[in-house]
């Protein structure tokens, strides 16, 4: 339930999106595989237009880390993390509500 309520409170609250729109999924993608959401983690990765960017594998190794840290203690620690848990949050909304929807749901 406080999973939840974190994340209503983090998808209201109407700040802007800080996470560099280039290096979004490669954010992402180390997020969800922080996570051990190796199915979301390779969708993520589809966007991901460099992945051989060294500053992109930067990101992914800092939000992997950031994940592993939440999913012991789940806290946010900070405005990254709350960021990311949001923008995690929407991107796999959209992908289960487009399998249910190709499902018949």
């Amino acid at each position: 339930m406080k999973w939840v309520l974190l994340t209503f409170a983090l998808l209201t609250s109407g700040s802007a999106n800080a996470l560099d729109e280039k290096y979004k999924f490669c954010a992402l993608t180390g997020w969800f595989h922080g996570f051990k959401d190796t199915f979301t983690a390779d969708l993520a990765q589809m966007k991901i237009s460099d992945p051989l960017d060294s500053t992109c594998q930067a990101v992914w190794r800092d939000a992997f880390s950031r994940a592993e840290a939440f999913s012991k203690n789940g806290k946010v620690t900070d405005k990254t993390d709350g960021e990311l848990l949001g923008e995690g949050f929407q991107f796999k909304s959209r992908i289960n509500s487009f399998i249910l929807k190709g499902a018949g749901y």
